[in-house]
């Protein structure tokens, strides 16, 4: 059920000039979803990994890569110095958490681990890559530690592309990088749990967190995931388990990210609910807000937050939150238009997405 109201907002820009947004009505969503909810019964999908396939990066300077699973089908190993390569999954991640381990079995070389998530094709991805020790090398230099990197390509991917931590232009964009190397012989759990927009990478050994790092990035919502290995030997990626994330989420779409004098931006919210809707996930509340900031940074609430009705797993509702027409007296620049689901009782953020309009004469 969708409750109407209508609002008079002022944007007041200066004493001389006013917008005055009236008479049109403002749809509220009204939601009940599951703030935190978590599955009744948490349902672990296992990873069959025999189903997975192999994703070769022709770099021209080593050999293939050579994927070999056990007997189980839930262990691979990768066993020899290699070009890049991915063992890709077959399976899509939009809203879920996959964790597993990894562990390099030689104390020969010290190159890259990890793994590829929200997978497009081979040239638009996003990378984890995990370096034990720094390395200067035709390709660039790669240094010491941990990288989340986003893949955006248009042409083939190269060595100069795929080796150096600080990526390559707009094709690679480095997004976080620590100083923290691997050891041989060494078991880690990796997690990673990914939702439109935004992902949180765990990297632990044993009971300790050597790094947990939360990024928000919109390139990709959905895709696949896969382990991604260059150029090291022996390394195994080991007993990985899915997990469906039981928390709603909201994207905000406009009708154009430009706008001129004369031109209406619509504004639209499209909100998921907790889950599948043939998972375990249980219903929930949640609140709403949407707000746009101006360019000179002032922020403008453009719906209050409102408890709504109840969203059940799967569910999926889009929602119109406003129209209006630029006259030519509005602040020339970037407006971020923003929208979050909040726990109704504690005001935390559950989910959160931002789009960016640029108004220009």
């Amino acid at each position: 059920m969708n409750k109407k109201t209508q609002y008079n907002f002022c944007f007041c820009f200066d004493k001389a000039k006013a917008i005055v947004l009236s008479e049109y009505f403002f749809i509220l969503l009204a939601v009940t979803t599951s703030a935190e909810a978590q599955p009744a019964n948490t349902a672990i999908v296992p990873i069959d990994l025999s189903t997975w396939s192999v994703v070769q990066f022709e770099l021209n300077d080593q050999d293939d890569a050579n994927w070999e699973l056990s007997n189980d089908n839930t262990l691979v190993t990768q066993t020899v110095n290699a070009d890049a390569s991915i063992f890709l999954s077959d399976f899509t991640l939009t809203n879920d958490k996959i964790e597993g381990n990894f562990r390099v079995n030689t104390s020969d070389d010290d190159d890259l681990i990890g793994f590829v998530f929200g997978y497009q094709d081979y040239q638009h991805f996003y990378l984890f890559d995990w370096k034990q020790g720094s390395q200067d090398d035709p390709f660039g230099f790669a240094e010491q530690g941990m990288s989340v990197k986003l893949v955006n390509a248009d042409l083939e991917l190269t060595g100069p592309d795929l080796w150096p931590t600080e990526g390559n232009g707009e094709r690679i964009n480095t997004l976080f990088h620590n100083q923290i190397g691997w050891e041989n012989f060494t078991d880690y759990k990796f997690s990673l749990e990914f939702r439109p927009g935004e992902f949180t990478i765990t990297v632990s050994e044993g009971n300790i967190v050597l790094d947990s790092v939360t990024l928000q990035d919109s390139s990709y919502t959905s895709g696949t995931f896969g382990f991604y290995n260059y150029s090291q030997g022996l390394v195994e990626y080991r007993q990985f388990q899915r997990t469906e994330l039981c928390q709603p989420t909201i994207d905000i779409a406009l009708n154009s990210n430009n706008r001129v004098t004369g031109d209406k931006v619509v504004i639209n919210a499209h909100i998921n609910g907790p889950g599948s809707s043939n998972s375990s996930c249980e219903q929930s509340k949640v609140v709403e807000t949407v707000w746009v900031k101006l360019p000179d940074d002032s922020v403008i609430p453009l719906i209050e937050p409102f408890t709504g009705l109840t969203l059940l797993p799967g569910a999926e509702i889009d929602t119109k939150i406003f129209e209006y027409t630029f006259s030519g007296v509005e602040p020339i620049g970037s407006y971020q238009i923003g929208g979050r689901l909040l726990h109704p009782f504690s005001g935390d953020a559950i989910s959160t997405d931002i789009e960016v309009l640029t108004f220009s004469e």
